[in-house]
């Protein structure tokens, strides 16, 4: 994956690559979400894998305060279990377009750091039907 598309990955196609993980592996999505003065605000989607979870970077453990920087100094982050239908329109009311997923797809598989992970995690019939759309 060249360094840009991690980069968008990071900054605004997350839901993308949540959801083409959540394909590739049937791990559940959660969004990550910051709580200021009592409001929440989505800041990141992800697939969890118990205490850990995944997203572009790789695997990570435990709540990713330092890597949500644009989330102006929250009191609290949390991890909220999300659909396919939230994540999908987590930033936008038209969603996400396939085509963005593909290619979400696509990048993860040929990544050095998240082709293993999702080999680890990979599950039956749900990985299947996904790596034939």
């Amino acid at each position: 994956m060249t360094p840009e598309r991690r980069r968008k990955y990071r900054q605004g196609l997350c839901d993308a690559m949540a959801l083409g993980l959540h394909r590739l592996t049937g791990l559940p999505l959660v969004k990550i979400v910051g709580f200021r003065r009592r409001c929440e605000e989505p800041a990141h989607a992800a697939v969890k894998a118990g205490e850990w979870w995944i997203d572009v970077d790789g695997l990570h453990q435990g709540v990713p305060t330092a890597r949500l920087t644009w989330l102006r100094k929250p009191d609290r982050i949390a991890f909220r279990p999300s659909s396919v239908e939230e994540v999908t329109h987590l930033y936008t009311v038209s969603g996400v377009p396939e085509s963005e997923i593909q290619t979400a797809i696509k990048d993860a598989l040929e990544d050095s750091t998240l082709a293993p992970i999702i080999r680890r995690f990979r599950s039956g019939p749900q990985s299947r039907r996904s790596r034939r759309s």
